[in-house]
């Protein structure tokens, strides 16, 4: 049987491009680990796939925001919808931070990890560029719906927040976009993009810690010296 090296110089000898392989080729070899001259240039192998060193993904749909893009893929492995959502190099460090302290709540508070989006964990494309695999929550935010009983609307979402505010999180980007009605349901609110989170503290005037949607941002994100804590959100 021939080896990954003669695979991958035969596809280059042959004068096609290793970008074009066959859709899953690496995946089904087990390879994870590949010489940085062998790789290809572009995660994309396929037009509608992604090709992470963990995984196949199609591609379903793509939302841009910022430096961010966050695609809704099908994880061809397990056969499950996901959210992939891009990682921008300079705020990886932050971002990373962000996700360990999330996990910890989510592990350590029913509620939190009840009512957050779940993260499965960091995939690497073959170019480098960098994705957080979370779940996918299914339905629709709350922006697009018209709530009649607003009373538990804001319960459910004041309910969210304070979960994160007894373990001293703060959310910073909490809008009506970022909440799901999974089955159209107030007693299902799902918070989700929580990657702005960070502990209560002085606004160091960072450009992580002004960071969040300016319509929805409390003044204290934005100003230098002020404390972020539970009024936050």
């Amino acid at each position: 049987m021939a080896t990954l090296h003669e695979l991958l110089a035969g596809f280059q000898n042959s004068g096609r491009k290793t970008r074009v392989m066959p859709s899953g080729l690496l995946g089904r070899l087990g390879v994870k680990n590949i010489p940085k001259g062998e790789i290809p240039s572009s995660p994309f192998l396929l037009p509608g796939t992604l090709q992470t060193r963990d995984g196949e993904y199609q591609i379903i749909e793509t939302f841009k925001g910022g430096e961010t893009t966050v695609y809704r893929a099908k994880d061809l492995l397990l056969e499950r919808d996901v959210s992939l959502r891009s990682i921008d190099p300079k705020t990886k460090t932050d971002l990373k931070n962000a996700v360990k302290v999330l996990n910890r709540a989510r592990r350590d508070n029913p509620m939190i990890a009840f009512s957050t989006q779940e993260i499965y964990g960091l995939r690497t494309g073959f170019d480098g560029s960098e994705y957080l695999e979370l779940e996918w929550v299914e339905g629709e935010t709350l922006d697009k719906y018209w709530i009649e009983d607003l009373s538990r609307m804001v319960l459910g979402v004041a309910t969210i927040i304070k979960a994160l505010s007894d373990v001293g999180l703060v959310h910073r980007d909490i809008k009506p976009s970022n909440i799901v009605l999974q089955n159209g349901s107030l007693n299902r609110m799902k918070l989700i993009d929580c990657f702005l989170l960070r502990g209560f503290g002085i606004n160091n005037g960072t450009e992580w810690d002004k960071m969040g949607t300016p319509a929805f941002a409390a003044p204290e994100q934005r100003t230098k010296g002020e404390f972020i804590g539970p009024k936050t959100d």
